[in-house]
């Protein structure tokens, strides 16, 4: 608590003399407010705004600031259920007088709130016309708070077998979490929610099925990434109650607090612990628990200590958790582990024990003490994503990881001179190569990796000349080049990198111009950070040979 009247102290002392604008959305307890006041000083002109269902919340602005959002009306409802059930902005020449009075029934039952009309339009858009009748006549009514719940349900279950399994999983995360959809993808498929019968990859079965939870308005969509997939997501609090309830259900989830009882672990198919004190008042020692049928544990609160037994485990999550300075003997015999998820913990060391762990598919240990990689790691052959601390010996040349997408943070071997490994699913390099002798170009040996579509290069040393030749790179989207001090002269031909969208060239300061990148059509954003000024000036007037290169591009930073 002191520390938090240090830092209401400063804001206080820095808002003073400032006019601002404060919005505190979804405000659930006065207690909040009551808490910034101290942190907010009096007298000037300054304004916040409140969001909340709670009126005891409301109350806390004068009579005359209170803005009570109405429901919708019978219009605006419609209007709202028929956009988003046809998927067109105008509806007016778009429907036939049969089915609007369909849809105008549909609208009226949900008393104008949003949510539940949004829901409802998303469910009808996966329908025929013909059955919006039927839909109307097989919903169920439930009064005041639960009528918007009846929608949401209806949606659920019309959800097909593996999108209930994917959705009920996001229960797994703390309510209003910003939830990044990179691990959560991979937790899906360790889960084993994906079908392996299918062709293509995993990872994009995963990211077509959080799609069409987005097209349904199960989730609402925070951040896309340059490709336009979703980057982060986040679950409305009211279809989080709703995955809660589906996910007690049957002993799908259980969420780690006080009420727990023994038989509740026993039975658990999923253990969370949330940032929630009261477990650590219960369950000090959460270490040693078993949870014999749990096939997900992840855990959100960096100071909870957590043992593993877990025999039939497959997804393991303990981001952030500093308590963790080992992983224990007993993992080496929970064979089914998928999914390690242990960056920013306090782990100290990976051992040669990590071998054991054959059906490992994701390892992340980012922003840890691990120093040295075990080479039995590389050995296993299932892996598919691997992230290590800043910057690790990558594998060795003989390795064959014919399932590997994502390799981030290596160092090039030595053995990498002579070639690089069997990695024919590659998608994402991260690397940077050793800086005492020569590197040569690298180009020749990546840009024939044929699904690549994200590459970090840094630290290459006593190259002059980089050259990308015609055909190279077929996928490649996003390119980043770092630190190549002594690069000099960098040449794109005509049909390399036909698909790239992002570029960034920074710390290059003896780039005397930039490549040939006019042909690359599809370029989207530019970054120049760090460049030569003499590069710099030839760019300033936005003329000039070097403009012409890149004056294409829609998005350029310098």
């Amino acid at each position: 608590m002191e520390k938090e009247h240090v830092y209401l102290s400063e804001l206080n002392n820095y808002l003073r003399e400032r006019t601002y604008l404060i919005v505190l959305d979804d405000v659930w307890s006065d207690e909040v407010f009551e808490w910034l006041k101290d942190g907010l000083p009096d007298g000037n002109k300054s304004k916040i705004i409140i969001t909340t269902r709670s009126l005891d919340v409301a109350n806390l602005a004068t009579s005359s600031s209170v803005y009570k959002l109405p429901f919708l009306g019978e219009k605006e409802s419609l209007e709202l259920l028929l956009k988003n059930a046809l998927q067109i902005p105008d509806t007016s020449g778009n429907c036939s007088d049969e089915l609007r009075d369909v849809a105008r029934k549909l609208a009226s039952r949900y008393g104008g709130l949003p949510l539940a009309i949004v829901v409802l339009g998303c469910l009808l858009f996966k329908k025929p016309h013909a059955h919006w009748s039927q839909v109307e006549k097989n919903l169920d009514w439930y009064r005041d708070g639960e009528r918007c719940m009846n929608i949401l349900y209806s949606s659920y279950h019309d959800l097909p077998y593996y999108l209930k399994s994917c959705f009920r999983y996001l229960a797994c995360f703390p309510e209003d979490h910003e939830i990044k959809v990179v691990p959560l993808l991979r937790m899906w498929i360790a889960e084993g929610f994906m079908d392996h019968n299918k062709k293509g990859m995993l990872e994009d079965e995963a990211e077509h099925c959080l799609k069409e939870l987005a097209q349904r308005s199960l989730v609402q969509v925070l951040h896309r990434d340059h490709d336009d997939s979703i980057e982060s997501l986040r679950v409305h609090d009211i279809l989080h109650d709703l995955a809660i309830r589906e996910s007690e259900e049957n002993d799908f989830l259980l969420i780690c607090n006080k009420e727990n009882k023994q038989n509740d672990f026993k039975k658990a198919r999923r253990g969370v612990v949330h940032n929630n004190h009261n477990v650590k008042s219960q369950n000090k020692n959460l270490e040693n628990i078993a949870m014999p049928n749990v096939r997900s544990f992840l855990n959100f609160d960096r100071e909870v200590p957590i043992g593993i037994i877990y025999p039939l485990l497959r997804v393991l999550e303990l981001k952030g958790n500093k308590n963790l300075k080992k992983l224990p003997d007993e993992l080496k015999s929970m064979i089914h582990v998928r999914y390690l998820g242990l960056s920013h913990t306090g782990l100290e060391q990976l051992t040669e024990t990590i071998g054991c762990l054959q059906n490992l598919q994701t390892i992340n240990i980012e922003y840890t003490k691990v120093k040295k990689i075990p080479s039995s790691l590389w050995g296993i052959q299932a892996l598919r994503h691997v992230t290590l601390k800043e910057w690790l010996p990558g594998p060795p040349l003989s390795a064959n990881l014919v399932n590997l997408q994502t390799l981030e943070n290596i160092t090039v071997p030595e053995s990498w001179r002579d070639g690089l490994p069997h990695l024919p699913s590659l998608r994402t390099l991260r690397l940077c190569y050793f800086d005492k002798e020569e590197n040569g170009n690298p180009m020749p040996k990546l840009e024939n990796l044929p699904y690549l579509k994200s590459l970090y290069l840094a630290g290459i040393k006593n190259i002059e000349e980089m050259l990308c030749s015609a055909g190279g790179f077929p996928q490649l989207q996003e390119l980043t080049i770092w630190n190549v001090a002594d690069l000099k002269q960098w040449k794109v031909e005509k049909e390399a990198m036909p698909l790239l969208k992002t570029l960034t060239i920074d710390d290059c300061k003896n780039l005397p111009a930039l490549p040939d990148l006019y042909h690359v059509k599809t370029l989207q954003e530019l970054r120049l950070i760090e460049m030569s000024d003499a590069l710099k000036s030839k760019l300033e007037d936005h003329t000039g040979d070097e403009w012409q290169k890149i004056q294409h591009v829609p998005t350029i930073h310098y």
